[in-house]
C-alpha cells in the first residue's frame, strides 16, 4: 500500500505523483512494476510498466527491427535502448544491396525517448529513385556521449523490399 506517498499536483484532484525507493537494489533484467489506484468514490484504475535494469552505463541497443516489413514504400526502423529519457542520440541508419552496396544513408539528433525511438524512412535511395524489390540490410549506429566518453552501439538487420 503506496497510498501515504501519494502528493497532489498543485490545484489539481485528478494528478499526482508517488516517489518509491526500492530498499534492495533491483538485479540487472526485465522488471515489471504494475499499480492499482482508487479515488474517492471507489473507482479504480490499473497501470503496468515494463522497464529494464542494466549494469552498464554504456549505451546498449536491442529488440531492432523495422516495420512494415516487408515494405512497399516507406518503414520505419525501431530500436529500444538502456538510457535514460532526454539523452542527446546521434542515430545512423545505412541501407545496404547484399552484395554490400550501400543505396541509402539516414542520419538524425535528437533525445532519447522512454520508450522505442524510431527513425522513419521513405523508402528511397540516395537518388530519390524506388529500391528494387528484394531482400537488403541495414545497420543501425547509435551514439551517445557521457562524462567525455563516447558510447557507440551497432545492429544488422534484415530488410525485405516487395513491389
Amino acid at each position: 500500500n503506496i497510498g501515504n506517498l501519494y502528493e497532489s499536483d498543485e490545484d489539481s484532484f485528478q494528478r499526482g505523483s508517488v516517489s518509491y525507493s526500492f530498499d534492495e537494489a533491483l538485479t540487472p533484467g526485465p522488471h515489471t512494476l504494475s499499480l492499482r489506484a482508487w479515488d474517492v468514490l471507489n473507482n479504480s484504475g490499473e497501470a503496468t510498466l515494463d522497464f529494464l535494469v542494466t549494469d552498464t552505463e554504456e549505451l546498449v541497443i536491442r529488440n531492432v527491427f523495422n516495420y512494415p516489413n516487408p515494405t512497399t514504400g516507406p518503414t520505419r526502423f525501431v530500436f529500444e535502448h538502456n538510457q535514460i529519457p532526454g539523452t542527446p542520440v546521434k542515430v545512423h541508419v545505412r541501407v545496404y544491396t547484399l552484395a554490400g552496396r550501400p543505396v541509402r544513408t539516414l542520419e538524425s539528433e535528437e533525445l532519447l525517448s522512454a520508450g522505442p525511438m524510431q527513425v522513419s524512412w521513405d523508402g528511397l535511395d540516395d537518388d530519390y529513385a524506388r529500391l528494387a524489390p528484394g531482400v537488403y540490410l541495414y545497420r543501425l549506429r547509435a551514439e551517445t556521449a557521457g562524462a567525455e566518453v563516447q558510447h557507440v552501439a551497432e545492429i544488422i538487420e534484415k530488410l525485405a523490399v516487395v513491389r
